[in-house]
């Protein structure tokens, strides 16, 4: 569940037993590490919260997040390319990341980004 908090659209997360509000605009992509999600903002250290990639993506798809491979969640105001014809099978994000993209997941990824992009 996502909600406002001093008029900004958040996530609350748990991590280390306190619950923290995160800007979701500034998330650029969340990486699954087992029972914990790291959540990696465009201004701050990584976060990481208590939960499954899949739960949490299930709070973020409706702001245009993009699942990209069983480990990534992206948000797609970060995605700098998407070369869809690579067989790299990669994303590039505005901050220089690299992220892989499943075979499974590129043609739906690729669709949802251009989804996006075309507003």
């Amino acid at each position: 569940m996502s909600t406002n908090f001093q008029g900004m659209s958040v996530i609350i997360v748990t991590a280390r037993n306190e619950s923290h509000p995160l800007e979701i605009s500034t998330i650029m992509y969340c990486e699954s590490c087992g029972d914990y999600t790291k959540f990696y903002g465009e201004n701050s250290l990584p976060v990481t919260a208590c939960g499954w990639l899949k739960t949490h993506e299930e709070k973020l798809s409706s702001h245009g997040f993009i699942r990209i491979h069983h480990k990534y969640l992206v948000n797609p105001q970060y995605i700098k390319r998407f070369p869809y014809r690579s067989p790299d099978n990669q994303v590039f994000l505005s901050n220089g990341t690299i992220l892989k993209v499943s075979r499974q997941k590129k043609k739906s990824a690729y669709q949802k980004l251009k989804k996006y992009c075309e507003g």
